[in-house]
């Protein structure tokens, strides 16, 4: 599993580390579960295209992600952000074809800490059922 931060300044979006990770999981068949912050916006994860930055971002990462056979595993669209002024779906939890089945319980928990990101929690597990963490 590995974490990406895309912040919404930078000029490459996907960044490129999120290329080469999903490039590596396909080539050497490993599962990939990869949780983004992306600031990018689709209505693929349940994002509201709030500005044309945020929608360039999101239909690059969905470009990619459409490339790479990558899917969303974000369950039910839910809120990731929440800065008091505005909320939104930014935050992507993003597998390849081989982890796809592994995610279990995926869900945000909302006011469990002080950031303006609502962390995002899931089981992973075997496609017979048993759970690896």
């Amino acid at each position: 599993s590995s974490g990406i931060n895309a912040e919404y300044g930078d000029k490459e979006c996907p960044p490129p580390k999120l290329q080469e990770i999903s490039k590596h999981a396909k080539q050497t068949n490993l599962p990939l579960f990869l949780g983004a912050d992306t600031n990018a916006h689709s209505t693929a994860w349940g994002s509201v295209v709030k500005d044309s930055i945020g929608k360039t971002r999101g239909e690059s990462l969905l470009d990619l992600m459409i490339q790479e056979d990558l899917h969303v595993s974000n369950v039910n669209n839910p809120i990731t952000f929440n800065n008091g002024r505005w909320t939104n779906a930014i935050d992507v939890t993003i597998t390849n074809n081989t982890a796809l089945n592994q995610i279990k319980k995926w869900k945000t928990r909302e006011g469990t800490c002080k950031s303006d990101h609502i962390p995002i929690t899931f089981e992973m597990g075997n496609v017979d059922g048993s759970n690896t963490c």
